[in-house]
């Protein structure tokens, strides 16, 4: 499983397909991931960040919408398949 949302410091929550109008803490959920996978999130088609991911774990970080029009999270696979790919969360 992979999520991605964001929550704004006034506790308003956008999920994937949603859109974010203001600066908000961007959640990463992950669980059931193979050993060596990896996840990368992207803004804009560019990598954001990368990690080796555990069997299940979490990212956070600040974001505003100033920061892209749309982010995405994926996890790979130790090879590189994709295993998981979330919807976007648009920024404006």
């Amino acid at each position: 499983m992979l999520t991605l949302e964001a929550v704004a410091q006034n506790g308003t929550r956008r999920m994937m397909g949603d859109t974010l109008t203001q600066a908000a803490t961007i959640n990463v959920q992950w669980s059931h991931c193979p050993p060596g996978a990896t996840l990368r999130v992207l803004a804009n088609g560019q990598l954001l960040h990368q990690q080796v991911t555990g069997a299940t774990g979490g990212f956070r970080y600040a974001a505003t919408p100033a920061d892209a029009d749309w982010l995405i999270a994926e996890v790979r696979a130790a090879d590189g398949v994709l295993l998981a790919i979330t919807n976007p969360l648009f920024l404006a």
